[in-house]
């Protein structure tokens, strides 16, 4: 199971603790623990949260092992059992189809996805909840200044962070066109940090070893992904969860969009659409030329371009409306 799926399934947990009613749950937090699975839905199933099961949705069917396993267990002893989207359009994975189909809920990031969802759960309750750990992203885990302080960023320089994904040739496109970009820049003071996704598969870092060698290109280190981007003055990432944390922090947001993420992105998400770019709360760049153009315009605090990215991303990433995630889903999972 995903870390994502995890983090937003243990909100849930402490929620109906905290309302009196007893939860049994497998956090993988990334991990597998796929034997445990089915005797726990046996086992506990029918005392907890209504006699429900809520699951995550993983970004492959390898790492959907356990979630997998629970929904076909419950649909066999006829437990209700319903899914919680993370990003979105995560209901159209394939992986999922055969069990979402026989779903009795659903909760999706907003509500345009749970209008699209209606074909591929014919017999949930859909919910538009939000994800419960979006909330999250509008605290600071560290001020900016001690960001930079401790990544020693100097007062006239600008942070570009870069957050990877588990996926190597989407990162080597991303961060090659950013060091292109960089170059295209010279007359401003750049540092650019590139931050590994902790679940990337087989990480060579041999394919990596050209981003050494340029003095102003760094690895992230001593920090985390959220902590750095505390400090950030742009984020440059792809159909990432992180670009919504920088949404929610008002931090200029470039999806930078190879060939390889559109490819990884219809998988997961089984489309091309990415709602924060149509709504301007990010900008989408397909090549180096246009991503240096975006990037001098974002880092000029004053620019039209950074001024309309401002009010987009506060009129549609508020607090007030992902604050409610929670409450929606522990409400229909207690209710229903």
């Amino acid at each position: 199971m995903d870390a994502g799926p995890s983090q937003a399934l243990g909100i849930i947990q402490r929620e109906v603790l905290r309302r009196g009613h007893p939860i049994a749950t497998e956090l993988g937090m990334g991990t597998p623990f796929h034997d445990g699975t089915v005797e726990l839905v046996e086992k506990d199933a029918a005392s907890c949260i209504g006699g429900k099961i809520l699951i995550g949705l993983s970004s492959s069917k390898e790492r959907s092992r356990e979630e997998l396993a629970a929904a076909e267990t419950a649909r066999s002893m006829g437990i209700p059992y319903g899914f919680m989207c993370c990003n979105y359009g995560e209901f159209r994975r394939p992986w999922f189809r055969d069990v979402i189909r026989d779903s009795s809920f659903l909760f999706t990031v907003c509500e345009s996805d749970a209008q699209a969802a209606k074909e591929f759960a014919p017999k949930a309750t859909i919910v538009g909840s939000g994800n419960p750990v979006w909330a999250s992203f509008f605290e600071w885990p560290m001020s900016r200044d001690e960001v930079r302080s401790r990544l020693g960023i100097a007062p006239d320089e600008k942070l570009i962070l870069c957050s990877g994904t588990k996926v190597v040739d989407i990162n080597l496109a991303q961060w090659e066109s950013v060091a292109h970009a960089a170059k295209r820049l010279r007359n401003l003071k750049l540092r650019v940090l590139l931050s590994r996704h902790p679940g990337e598969q087989n990480p060579p870092n041999d394919r990596y070893s050209e981003f050494v060698l340029n003095p102003a290109i760094q690895f992230l280190s001593g920090l985390n992904t959220s902590q750095a981007l505390c400090g950030a003055d742009v984020l440059i990432s792809g159909h990432s969860l992180t670009g919504i944390e920088s949404a929610c922090k008002r931090i200029p947001m470039i999806d930078f969009v190879s060939d390889a993420e559109e490819v990884e992105w219809r998988r997961l998400s089984g489309s091309n659409d990415w709602p924060p770019a149509e709504q301007g709360a990010s900008i989408l760049a397909r090549d180096a030329s246009y991503l240096a153009a975006t990037m001098r315009e974002l880092l000029n605090t004053e620019s039209p371009m950074a001024i309309i990215m401002r009010a987009a991303q506060e009129q549609s990433f508020s607090l007030e409306a992902v604050q409610g995630a929670t409450k929606k889903i522990v409400d229909t999972l207690l209710d229903t």
